[in-house]
């Protein structure tokens, strides 16, 4: 085996048939809000509201929370982390849960 080089004519591709069409499109086509507009979109009541409710925790709690996983991965990096299957304190945990009633839903 070896190495060819075959030269091949050049192709124009176009998403559109023509470069009429193209011109057509790229003029009609509706600009986005700038970011002054969607920022202030993002800012809105509603919007930070709904992120409040799905957000359990303030900043410093998820920044705490976020280093615990990394530092979790890192632990195990290379390895197989445990299964907690047979562990009888995780076993407890999920049984108080389970009585308090964590798993119904709120229907």
């Amino acid at each position: 085996m070896y190495e060819d080089t075959i030269m091949l004519k050049a192709a124009v591709i176009y998403p559109w048939p023509s470069k009429e069409q193209f011109a057509k499109a790229f003029v009609e086509t509706p600009i986005p809000n700038d970011d002054y507009k969607r920022a202030m979109n993002n800012l809105s009541r509603e919007k930070l509201n709904e992120r409040m409710q799905f957000t359990p925790m303030d900043g410093a709690l998820n920044f705490k929370w976020q280093q615990q996983q990394i530092q979790s991965k890192l632990y195990y990096a290379g390895q197989y982390a445990p299964i907690t299957l047979l562990n009888p304190i995780a076993w407890s945990q999920f049984i108080q849960a389970w009585k308090r009633g964590d798993f119904k839903s709120n229907k």
